[in-house]
């Protein structure tokens, strides 16, 4: 009997204008490249990966499905032939045999689970690619999973290197492919976007509502939720804590009140703020007391106070206009009866919004769910079903030198990569010695970009899947680090 496993992937290209400093080791043939013929282990070959990284070029991401593969089983009589060395065990037959195997060359049982994740797991293929000083993208392929592994590893230290959360559409509802959001991120801070990943939880109605907060280049889009959170201050100083924003108002005469919620409707007990990403006007809200206010003195993150000038109030139940530098103050209940009584035109009322678990104001903020290590402990055992499957992740870390990784999992695909569970995703974050890490949005949307390009292969039959937000690092701009 004659068994032939056969597939082919297309060759990479290479492109002059990003040389960059490479280095590899213990390469070995890509899973979707191996040949096995009569049972035995596949010819160790030179695959795309490994041709790619003998060059001194970068290479482009292989963006196509995994190829098929074609098995060729051909029927013999016991009379024609010997027995297959994989089946020492079947009887003989006088009729024609047609076996189905898959897997006998590594002599495993074909219907066993693939292997879990240890600290002694071999690394098939590792490939590092230096995208800057202080930026560095490496590539695993782990045959234990099959897993196809991107880690994207950040100095914040390193002149000009600084995370940045991108939201779709600049607005709290809108859904981008992160190609396009890196893109966009750049050409509006004309600086380079090394890299970027997919960000947090979204609904798709609305489409593209992020399910936690976020913090833009220091100003709130959404809170509060209750939910992880990843973040930067002002100091460049990553943190990991959760959704707790909470707020104190003063009015010019020194009354204060509770805020708590950012772009949402206010409950009777506190005030709420509304902000440019709602969009061009606060929702409709039957009953609610609106401030309307221009910003005087904007706060450099979020932790730092707020100064604004009242310019006129609402009671109308249609949504106020927030044009360019003004914001809503909106209470229901007791929360209008604190507006109505102390705040007038032309007052000048401050506020401070706060997240717990941040030393300094907040620049830059992400929501996800679950954290998978805190100091250094597993977080497990984490609920819900799809926890314990294997999916496509995503996920973000920062290690025990304060280095931050930006890390994907492909999924979905065998023989390429199968996802992981997220107690493997944590075991793989100990293995790189990480201290703390949170669970980003995983399936169809684990994206990972690298100088503009998506590098994983995205699980959605449609390539890259159109998400809320997501993580960028970016580097310096020309006139920095001179």
């Amino acid at each position: 009997m004659r068994i032939e496993l056969c597939a082919s992937t297309p060759r990479g290209r290479c492109d002059d204008s990003h040389r960059v400093k490479r280095r590899s080791r213990s390469l070995t043939p890509d899973p979707t490249e191996q040949r096995a013929v009569r049972c035995q282990r596949p010819r160790r070959q030179t695959s795309v990966q490994a041709r790619v990284a003998e060059s001194s070029e970068t290479y482009e991401p292989i963006k196509v499905s995994p190829p098929p593969l074609f098995v060729y089983v051909g029927l013999m009589t016991t009379a024609q032939t010997r027995r297959s060395e994989c089946i020492n065990s079947a009887p003989r037959m006088a009729s024609a045999l047609l076996v189905f195997l898959i897997g006998c060359a590594s002599g495993s049982d074909p219907a066993a689970p693939p292997p879990p994740i240890t600290p002694a797991a071999a690394t098939d293929t590792v490939r590092t690619t230096d995208l800057a000083p202080g930026v560095r993208h490496t590539y695993r392929w782990e045959k234990a999973g099959p897993w196809a592994i991107h880690v994207v590893e950040v100095d914040l230290t390193r002149c000009g290197v600084a995370l940045k959360t991108i939201k779709a559409g600049d607005q709290l509802i809108g859904r981008e492919i992160t190609t396009q959001l890196a893109a966009r991120l750049g050409a509006k801070l004309q600086r380079p976007v090394y890299a970027a990943i997919n960000g947090d939880y979204f609904s798709f109605t609305p489409a593209g509502y992020p399910v936690g907060s976020q913090v833009l280049e220091g100003e709130p889009l959404r809170g509060y939720t209750s939910r992880p959170v990843f973040g930067l201050t002002t100091t460049a100083s990553p943190f990991f804590g959760a959704d707790q924003l909470t707020g104190t108002l003063r009015a010019r005469r020194g009354a204060t009140f509770e805020m708590r919620r950012v772009n949402e409707r206010p409950d009777t007990l506190r005030v709420s703020l509304y902000n440019r990403f709602v969009g061009a006007t606060t929702l409709v809200d039957t009953g609610a007391y609106e401030v309307v206010a221009r910003v005087t003195r904007a706060a450099a993150g979020v932790g730092d106070t707020v100064q604004a000038v009242v310019q006129a109030v609402d009671t109308a139940a249609a949504g106020v206009a927030i044009p360019p530098g003004v914001v809503v103050l909106a209470g229901r209940g007791r929360g209008a009866a604190y507006l109505r009584a102390n705040i007038l035109v032309g007052d000048t009322i401050t506020w401070v919004l706060r997240f717990p678990g941040a030393s300094s104001p907040i620049a830059e903020l992400i929501a996800g769910d679950p954290h998978l290590l805190r100091a250094g402990s597993s977080q497990a055992p984490f609920a819900g079903t799809v926890a314990a499957e294997r999916h496509p992740r995503t996920a973000v870390a920062v290690t025990s030198d304060r280095k931050v990784l930006l890390v994907t999992v492909d999924g979905r695909q065998q023989p390429y990569s199968d996802g992981m569970t997220l107690v493997e995703l944590t075991a793989l974050m100990t293995r790189l010695g990480v201290t703390d890490a949170m669970n980003l949005d995983g399936g169809g949307s684990t994206t990972m970009v690298v100088n503009g390009r998506f590098m994983n292969r995205p699980s959605d039959a449609t390539g890259e899947r159109p998400v809320s937000n997501a993580l960028a690092v970016v580097g310096p701009s020309a006139t920095t680090c001179r």
